[in-house]
């Protein structure tokens, strides 16, 4: 599980845009004398010195591929949803279907069945990887929240 607990030390750079149709806020940040540049979460979270998260990372160390996190503060989830993807995975089989019976003898028909293919599977694949990650997040205890004995 590519979990990583951090204390932001300064942020900086902040900047509020749109990625791909989706909010996404960029912005750079130092912990314990390393900066982080350009590093890109989903949605307008809160996002200031001094507080601590904990980030779900596709790759282990590489803040580029980070997809959600958990404010300890607050207990705020920060992840993508996975409604359009869900709504990709449940549309493309039955065009993929419609192109390929269609009767249309063109390599273009086939052509386009591939790359729904090749969409679909990464629209699954995204669906796992949100789904995951938003697991993972929602299973950690916040400080305090654990019970004295």
């Amino acid at each position: 599980m590519p979990l990583e607990t951090v204390h932001f030390d300064s942020v900086s750079g902040l900047v509020r845009t749109s990625q791909n149709r989706r909010l996404a806020t960029l912005f750079n940040f130092t912990v314990a004398g390393h900066t982080e540049y350009s590093v890109v979460v989903p949605g307008r979270p809160r996002i200031e010195a001094g507080m601590t998260i904990t980030a779900y990372l596709k790759e282990a160390g590489n803040w580029q591929t980070l997809v959600g996190w958990r404010d300890h503060a607050n207990g705020e989830i920060v992840c993508d949803s996975a409604t359009e993807e869900i709504i990709i995975s449940a549309v493309l089989p039955l065009m993929m279907a419609t192109f390929a019976v269609s009767g249309w003898p063109q390599p273009q028909a086939m052509v386009g069945v591939v790359i729904m293919a090749a969409y679909l599977a990464w629209a699954i694949g995204r669906i796992r990887t949100l789904r995951r990650a938003r697991a993972a997040l929602a299973v950690l205890p916040l400080p305090g929240s654990e019970r004295a004995p």
